[in-house]
């Protein structure tokens, strides 16, 4: 990631996809175990000390960078939720000490 851009690169380095992204900062949020879906956290905050104005995670296909869902927590952290993948990449857990979601992503990996 960098300059709004994600790039999938072969194990050569060589450019597979690229995507933009429409926003400038994604963390990274997560993979799936088999590899063939990751999560990039998206938020923004405000403040000294810094409180979130809002947080989504967007979960995508490696092979193609496409996104396939888009998870908002249910409840804001007090600064970033924790995410995790189920091993087959079904399923995607967020949650802070507030409370804890389980989502169904659509399709299988």
């Amino acid at each position: 990631m960098g300059c709004g851009d994600m790039r999938l690169l072969d194990t050569q380095g060589q450019l597979v996809t690229l995507r933009k992204l429409d926003c400038c900062y994604a963390g990274f949020a997560g993979v799936s175990q088999d590899g063939q879906r990751f999560a990039l956290h998206f938020s923004d905050e405000k403040g000294d000390p810094a409180r979130l104005l809002y947080e989504q995670f967007v979960i995508y296909e490696a092979n193609s960078l496409m996104p396939v869902a888009m998870v908002v927590p249910e409840t804001l952290g007090e600064r970033q939720s924790w995410s995790a993948f189920s091993p087959d990449g079904k399923y995607f857990v967020c949650g802070n000490p507030d409370g804890v979601s389980v989502y169904q992503l659509p399709g299988s990996p």
